[in-house]
């Protein structure tokens, strides 16, 4: 398994978790029932997103000596999002709610507090069950990583209206919300990438179950497509022909872009962080190794000493590193983080974002190698062909080792 994680999208992440997903229209397929039920006292109303024979929508429940209940059908397993509100004021998040996903599928899934009445544990079917248990298993996560978020979330806010604010634009204080931003996101990394890992092992312990197929969409663009793919073959013609799978191999053939196997795409930028032309062609019969990172990406940084090993291990024997940085707002970041790593042994380039050629075609490196997390890293072979996509560092080593000790 090759694990990929972004420190660029962790909010993204991290949100999309609590978001249901809102599914398409559906082929007609036989119609099941399932039903809610749950002791709260202390819950005035419920909200709930879900689907049913017509398509999306919303119901609300009143709740009777603290008593939830809430029968309906659907035509398929999909995810529905609960909200249970202790003053009914209105559905506005303001510390009174508790918010939380039920897998929609046939039976009776029972509702219940745990963790001091802060979680909901939702149990009674089989994929409500799994998701249950493994919510439970990252408790630790959960605590942890909200207050986290809560300042990264509120420093990217703070800077986003002052970049909007064309007269009290503060250069400086733009600066500073976006380098608190950066340190509570390097916080949020070992925490975000323990839950990743926990993830994974439960979709691979669940290959044959509507968890795997709505967390493996949720999470497509961490997971290695070659992953993706594996994952998918596993779900079974059932889940595979249901809206999530077809979810899943949309986006699989949608960005069939640098993938294993597939020809490298060519890209040549005329001046490099030392202001002379590289161009991928001139690397033909030797190996590279296309670093996609950031200066203000801290797993990116973490991992260039070990970088620096593998580059002095192999150089000689016909590797070559280009490092494609996704600083191109902010190039002395980009040299100073070069120059005080000491990777400046290898090349380097930015990735072009947003430049056009004289014909119209995007620039964009990180485009052109489907790459929206890092740190990423892709091996291109001496012919032009792409051996692999790489976020472990194990993985690569492993592959490193087997190239050039032959």
């Amino acid at each position: 398994m090759n694990n990929r994680f972004s420190c660029k999208y962790l909010n993204v992440i991290f949100t999309s978790i609590f978001i249901s997903v809102i599914f398409t229209q559906v082929d007609a397929q036989k119609a099941f029932t399932y039903h809610l039920s749950g002791t709260f006292p202390d819950i005035k109303k419920a909200y709930i997103d879900h689907t049913g024979p017509q398509g999306w929508k919303t119901d609300s429940v009143f709740l009777k000596d603290g008593k939830f209940e809430f029968t309906d059908t659907a035509r398929e397993v999909s995810v529905a999002s609960v909200e249970l509100l202790r003053r009914d004021d209105g559905r506005i998040f303001n510390g009174g709610s508790i918010q939380f996903n039920v897998f929609q599928e046939p039976g009776n899934i029972s509702l219940s507090y745990y963790d001091h009445n802060k979680e909901v544990s939702v149990t009674g079917t089989p994929n409500n069950d799994i998701s249950t248990k493994f919510n439970k298993g990252n408790e630790d996560y959960e605590n942890a990583i909200r207050p986290i978020y809560d300042s990264l979330n509120t420093y990217h806010y703070k800077a986003f209206l002052l970049r909007k604010d064309t007269i009290n634009n503060n250069a400086d204080s733009i600066a500073y919300f976006e380098k608190e931003a950066r340190h509570y996101d390097s916080l949020a990394h070992p925490w975000t990438l323990k839950f990743y890992h926990s993830l994974m092992n439960a979709i691979y312990a669940n290959p044959k179950s509507y968890f795997t197929a709505h967390y493996t969409k949720g999470w497509i663009d961490e997971i290695s497509q070659d992953s993706v793919k594996e994952i998918y073959n596993n779900l079974g013609p059932e889940i595979q022909n249901s809206t999530m799978g077809k979810d899943i191999l949309n986006s699989l053939n949608s960005s069939n872009v640098a993938t294993t196997g597939t020809k490298a795409p060519l890209f040549e930028d005329d001046a490099d962080i030392n202001g002379k032309k590289l161009a991928l062609a001139d690397y033909k019969g030797k190996y590279v190794l296309l670093d996609f990172w950031a200066s203000w990406c801290s797993p990116c940084r973490e991992g260039n000493p070990h970088m620096i090993e593998q580059y002095n291990k192999y150089h000689s024997k016909g590797l070559e590193i280009i490092g494609i940085s996704d600083d191109d707002n902010n190039i002395g970041a980009w040299k100073n983080a070069v120059k005080k790593d000491n990777i400046g042994i290898w090349k380097h380039i930015l990735r072009r974002a947003g430049k056009m050629d004289a014909k119209g075609n995007d620039k964009d490196v990180s485009k052109l190698y489907n790459v929206s997390a890092y740190p990423t890293k892709i091996l291109i072979d001496p012919n032009g062909i792409i051996v692999d996509r790489f976020m472990d560092d194990k993985k690569l080593d492993n592959q490193l080792e087997s190239i050039f000790s032959k």
